[in-house]
């Protein structure tokens, strides 16, 4: 008798610990039945524990949504993995974001297995994601238009070149025999061509829609970065040498986030050369993973910052040439697109930035 009381008195004590716990819980069995929930869970639900107690969740929600229950039961009593699922509802006529977590569990007396449910509210989590997702959109446009402010010189010099050479053959073609004049006109359009792709690269790297993926050679993507920023470079006396593989394969990107990356890199590397020097970028394909390089011949990084240089608003320029966001933002794309981004800062000078992107 002392036994059965003391069993009694142990079922009651963890019964008002798990009533206590401010999350629903529940217990089902095999056949989806609920055998024990606790009481947040019927508050949840909105009934009395005793009317719920025996039956399953197509009794009480639509079949669609029970179906999906349904399956994630399923799911969890035959692989035996704990299954995590957010889901919408209404409770007390407002929608609300859940998280449920299901883990089964096997009775060792009796052999019979159950799972175990606990679900969360995560609906102030979800909105403050959305808006932290929000605020980190408004953060890369606004760190793209900083950069494209930058190389609004640069592009107006790669514009006014092939105009100005545009201009003069058309002087000429008035003077020269008819004869000549499908060889100039041959030229115009090479040189027309050239502007337009000048124009079609800066409008890819300003557009808005930076989160729209396709599959893309990420040499084609480098290529439209330097094409606005080979003039800088120039100007800066800072020899480009490009060592691109021919083997890449295209990956699922966002090119104009890609275009922002590149960017950035880029333009630390002239910051990192004021008297010139020289910048190579190399592509390679090894082990699953498309690498991207990006090497200079600048001052380098000190060891006591290299650990600092992802940080939001860390900057190591001058005031008014840098808010530190750049590398930042650059990190959070690159791990956004399930890649990596790497610094090694060399003894003897120089920095080289990796990109690491997976084949998917």
């Amino acid at each position: 008798m002392n036994d059965k009381n003391q069993i009694a008195r142990s079922r009651k004590f963890l019964n008002d610990i798990i009533n206590k716990i401010d999350d629903p819980i529940f217990v089902k069995d095999e056949k989806h039945r609920w055998v024990f929930l606790n009481n947040k869970f019927c508050e949840l639900m909105g009934r009395p524990c005793s009317e719920l107690i025996g039956k399953t969740d197509h009794d009480f929600f639509p079949k669609e949504q029970s179906d999906v229950f349904w399956r994630q039961d399923e799911k969890v009593l035959n692989s035996s993995n704990a299954d995590v699922n957010e889901e919408k509802i209404t409770w007390q006529d407002e929608e609300r974001i859940i998280s449920t977590k299901k883990t089964l569990f096997e009775d060792p007396s009796t052999g019979n297995r159950y799972i175990v449910g606990i679900i969360r509210d995560i609906t102030e989590i979800h909105f403050a994601r959305q808006i932290e997702r929000e605020n980190q959109k408004q953060i890369i446009h606004a760190d793209r238009l900083k950069n494209i402010g930058q190389l609004a010189a640069g592009v107006a010099h790669e514009i006014n070149n092939p105009l100005a050479v545009l201009y003069g053959m058309i002087q000429d073609l008035n003077e020269m025999p008819q004869s000549c004049n499908s060889e100039k006109a041959e030229k115009m359009l090479h040189v027309a061509r050239r502007i337009k792709e000048i124009v079609q690269s800066l409008l890819m790297f300003s557009r808005q829609g930076e989160s729209g993926r396709s599959d893309e050679n990420i040499n084609d993507v480098i290529k439209d970065v330097l094409m606005l920023t080979s003039s800088q470079l120039a100007r800066n006396n800072i020899e480009l040498v490009r060592r691109f593989s021919n083997d890449l394969p295209h990956l699922h990107v966002s090119p104009s986030q890609l275009q922002q990356v590149f960017m950035n890199i880029i333009m630390n590397a002239v910051d990192a050369m004021p008297e010139g020097g020289k910048l190579i970028i190399s592509t390679t394909v090894a082990n699953s993973i498309v690498k991207v390089e990006f090497e200079d011949t600048g001052y380098g990084i000190p060891e006591d910052i290299a650990d600092k240089i992802f940080l939001p608003f860390f900057t190591t320029k001058e005031i008014g040439r840098g808010i530190g966001l750049g590398l930042s933002i650059s990190y959070g794309i690159i791990e956004d697109h399930g890649g990596r981004l790497e610094v090694e800062s060399k003894p003897e000078g120089g920095a080289k930035f990796t990109v690491n992107l997976l084949i998917s």
